[in-house]
């Protein structure tokens, strides 16, 4: 019994470890269709805070497929906190200078930069969400 409860943990410990494979390149044409619904996908995009947020221990903010929040957009899930693949949590009273990303590689992104986000599609016929924002990277200058 005991050695079947060590495998058990064993099993969870693993799975928990599992990393996440790399996301399908989409392009904002591509991103939101049906087939990519649940998918890990990677897309570049500008991050912009939101006008209003629910925050917990993630918060979506919106990515468009353009500077000056120009072109298509996507609410983009991300963890918040201070280490790599997460964004710091903005003040109750934010505005748009406050948002704050660190990249895989700890590289700082702000609003407007240029990002290339790895996430799950969620799809539906009203729009898309890119859930749990597992890689994040710098895409190019400033």
């Amino acid at each position: 019994m005991k050695s079947l409860f060590l495998c058990l943990i064993l099993l969870f410990t693993l799975a928990a470890c599992e990393s996440t494979p790399p996301g399908k390149p989409v392009t904002w044409d591509t991103l939101c269709v049906p087939e990519n619904n649940d998918q890990q996908v990677a897309i570049e995009g500008y991050p912009y805070l939101p006008v209003t947020a629910l925050v917990s221990d993630t918060m979506l903010i919106d990515l468009h497929e353009e500077p000056d929040r120009e072109g298509r957009l996507i609410s983009t899930s991300m963890t918040l906190g201070s280490g790599n693949n997460q964004m710091v949590e903005p003040p109750d009273d934010y505005t748009d200078d406050d948002l704050l990303i660190r990249a895989g590689d700890g590289t700082e992104i702000r609003t407007g930069q240029p990002m290339k986000v790895e996430g799950k599609v969620l799809y539906s016929e009203t729009g898309c969400v890119l859930f749990a924002a597992t890689a994040i990277v710098a895409v190019g200058g400033s």
